[in-house]
């Protein structure tokens, strides 16, 4: 089983109804690459943190490679 309330403290309650959930599934499965785009799945609590992470404290760097 799901613990909803716990994951509500990291993601928007919006994402965690069994109709967003089901709908989640089916676009997931459905996609070949088994990937899905989620807009504001994080709380807004959660996305701020990361969005002053990112702007203020990660590094970043360009890297080149070739994945197989």
């Amino acid at each position: 089983m799901l613990d909803t309330t716990w994951l509500a403290q990291t993601f928007s309650p919006a994402h965690l109804g069994a109709a967003a959930l089901a709908a989640h599934r089916a676009a997931f499965a459905a996609h070949p690459a088994h990937v899905i785009h989620l807009d504001g799945v994080l709380a807004p609590h959660v996305a701020a943190d990361v969005t002053r992470f990112l702007a203020a404290e990660a590094e970043f760097t360009t890297g080149h490679g070739l994945l197989t």
